[in-house]
């Protein structure tokens, strides 16, 4: 699979017959940050992306989400 940074989307190859996604998706840092009061909440900006529940999901399967959990 090739990957290319296209206006802030990846585009994946044809091939993997997925969506192109932006290039936040996943990114626990991005999707569901430290607030200052200590506790992780979600941006208004992802609050109107169509991909914002695979996202996070996505985001919290890595090791820095089993943290959050």
């Amino acid at each position: 699979m090739t990957l290319e940074v296209h206006h802030k989307m990846w585009k994946a190859d044809p091939g993997d017959r997925k969506p192109d996604l932006p290039y936040c998706f996943g990114r626990l840092t991005n999707v569901f940050p430290l607030g200052d009061d200590g506790l992780r909440h979600t941006p208004e900006s992802c609050m109107v992306c169509r991909y914002k529940t695979d996202c996070l999901r996505e985001a919290l399967k890595n090791s820095d989400g089993i943290k959050v959990r």
